[in-house]
């Protein structure tokens, strides 16, 4: 959570920082959706989120929008940038 926070306006600078919006742990956890998109495979994540009753996954929607799982996807990191560079 803490290197995804750092990561994201590091990428950003100055683009779209301004609606970037620092992830939480829960919504870190909640990153194992792609274990279920894993298991039910679809032809695009858009689809878990799609209106349609036989595209989309009522599971995954409860646990978050396709917009923040996109963004905490965009940015998902482990390593700490700022020791990697002094390196």
């Amino acid at each position: 959570m803490r290197e995804t926070n750092h990561y994201a306006p590091e990428k950003l600078a100055g683009q779209a920082f301004d609606k970037w919006q620092d992830v939480t742990l829960i919504e870190i956890k909640a990153l194992g959706v792609g274990i279920v998109m894993a298991v039910n495979p679809l032809s695009c994540t858009a689809d878990y989120w799609s209106s349609d009753p036989l595209l989309s996954n009522e599971g995954i929607q409860k646990v978050m929008t396709k917009n923040c799982f996109e963004n905490i996807s965009s940015f998902f990191h482990f390593n700490d940038c700022s020791i990697e560079k002094r390196q």
